[in-house]
């Protein structure tokens, strides 16, 4: 009886704690199998390869060349200025580019022009850098099937280490904490 007590207990307990996890998970909780195979096959394209490299101006006139930040950890992160969930992410992003700026830059790209992306960017408080003509880039070489928003994770050493679409991002506002450990993953060699 005690045994049985004993087991009853850590089952109750098991689920208290698998109950804690889901609402307040410091991590993206990706279950692959949740995506259609032309999805995780896109995704399976890109990660543990290099990125198409892309030389681009930003909405404030400052070059970013994707290869000048080998070293640090790169999140390629494609928005639009329609997309509630987009904006609702954009704090996140911000605290995370401040607080991590010297082991993590955050690119992102809107598909909106350059005039449109300032005003968004003016709007929502954006502190990292905005590039245009993401829509551009993204049917070229970072699967704008995926939806938006999506983000690319990119190590030290160039290469895609994770892509997360818009079916996992969809409906997060607050993902600081989701971001920080991806960080720390990412970082480690």
């Amino acid at each position: 009886m005690k045994q049985y007590m004993l087991l009853v207990l850590a089952f109750m307990l098991c689920g208290f704690w698998a109950e804690a996890q889901e609402e307040d998970q410091p991590y993206f909780l990706v279950t692959f199998d949740e995506f259609s195979p032309p999805t995780q096959d896109l995704i399976l394209s890109f990660e543990g390869k290099e990125p198409m490299a892309f030389l681009a101006n930003d909405i404030n006139g400052v070059e970013h060349y994707l290869k000048n930040y080998k070293g640090k950890v790169v999140f390629v992160y494609f928005w639009k200025g329609d997309c509630t969930t987009c904006l609702s992410q954009i704090a996140s992003l911000n605290l995370l580019h401040k607080e991590e700026s010297d082991r993590l830059q955050i690119i992102s790209f809107v598909d909106e022009s350059k005039e449109e992306a300032t005003l968004l960017a003016q709007q929502n408080g954006v502190e990292f850098p905005v590039l245009t003509n993401g829509k551009l880039l993204g049917e070229a070489a970072y699967g704008i099937e995926l939806g938006y928003p999506r983000l690319f994770a990119i190590d030290v050493d160039g290469k895609v280490t994770t892509v997360i679409p818009q079916a996992t991002l969809e409906g997060q506002s607050d993902i600081y904490l989701q971001l920080k450990d991806l960080l720390d993953k990412v970082s480690i060699r």
